[in-house]
């Protein structure tokens, strides 16, 4: 007979299995575990991303290495939750100061390590922002560190939008190596 445990809690948890042995004879064993939150943290302890200051339209990427922590397999979920900056009342957030996580979606197994693309590519100029980098593991939020960045008008090119083919081979570059060694998940494949 297998038991699968899967808390949803940071609690002790008991309960009573009952089984019939041969149909007739009621047997009860008491089960009990300790729920405890995955864990996954950035390699060496990186907790602040500085992307410092981005021209517009020229991409900076930062590569976040994560390592998984607990002892069980996690998937992780990157999300855009939208916060109101303190110092001036603007709602913000990664879409709005034009940055994107790839993948927003990974699996890892125990102690298991891969690396997380933060792409800064500012079509706009930003004053300094900090925004939470934040992950959903099994439906329970964590933040993994913090995002700071700034942008201004590139002053080296005549026209900002100069270097836009450069732009979209840095994104490109990025995609292309968050993408290798992936293949195409079959219809019968679950991520």
């Amino acid at each position: 007979m297998k038991i699968i445990f899967a808390p949803t809690e940071t609690i002790m948890y008991r309960c009573e299995v009952q089984f019939l042995i041969n149909e007739r004879e009621l047997v009860k064993v008491l089960v009990k575990g300790h729920g405890v939150k995955s864990k996954v943290v950035a390699a060496n302890n990186q907790k602040v991303f500085d992307f410092e200051v981005v021209d517009i339209g020229k991409t900076k990427v930062e590569i976040v290495t994560l390592v998984n922590t607990s002892p069980r397999d996690i998937i992780l979920t990157f999300f855009d939750r939208p916060l109101e900056d303190k110092l001036t009342g603007e709602t913000i957030s990664f879409a709005s100061k034009d940055m994107t996580i790839m993948p927003r979606c990974l699996k890892l197994g125990p102690k298991e390590t891969s690396k997380v693309i933060v792409q800064y590519s500012p079509t706009v100029p930003h004053t300094t922002f900090t925004l939470p980098l934040r992950a959903a593991i099994h439906g329970a939020e964590y933040t993994i560190g913090k995002v700071i960045a700034r942008s201004q008008v590139n002053r080296e090119s005549s026209s900002p939008g100069a270097d836009l083919a450069t732009h979209s081979n840095e994104k490109k570059e990025a995609v292309k190596f968050m993408t290798r060694g992936l293949r195409p998940l079959s219809t019968t494949e679950n991520i």
